[in-house]
Order: C-alpha cells, then structure tokens, then sequence
C-alpha cells in the first residue's frame, strides 16, 4: 500500500529485546516514509546523543 498511495507515517509499538528491529526493517523497505516507535517495558537504549547519531548515519 505504501508504494502505491504514500504519503503515511509508519508508527509502532511494542516491548521486549528485539523491538527495535523493527524499526530498522521499516526504515530499510521504507526510507520515504517517516518512522516513529514507542516502547515499553525495557530498559531504555542510548540517550540523546545517541538517538541523534542513529538518526543522522542510517545504519540499518
């Protein structure tokens, strides 16, 4: 659907380990679309500056 109509936002939720390979597999098929992720239940991944290198290098 996002090929042929765009113009969404992805947006997930979710907890435990793995939730955050989600977010790199959306941004990977879909690198037009924004991505937002919500978490809950762990522990919490980087701080700010992380969340800003991860934003600006795309390493997925």
């Amino acid at each position: 659907m996002l090929p042929l109509y765009g113009g969404y936002d992805l947006v997930s939720s979710g907890h435990r380990d793995h939730f955050h390979l989600l977010q790199g597999s959306l941004k990977q098929n879909f690198p037009d679309s924004p991505v937002r992720m919500y978490t809950y239940g762990q522990p919490r991944t980087g701080d700010d500056n992380y969340t800003y290198w991860i934003n600006d290098h795309q390493a997925f």
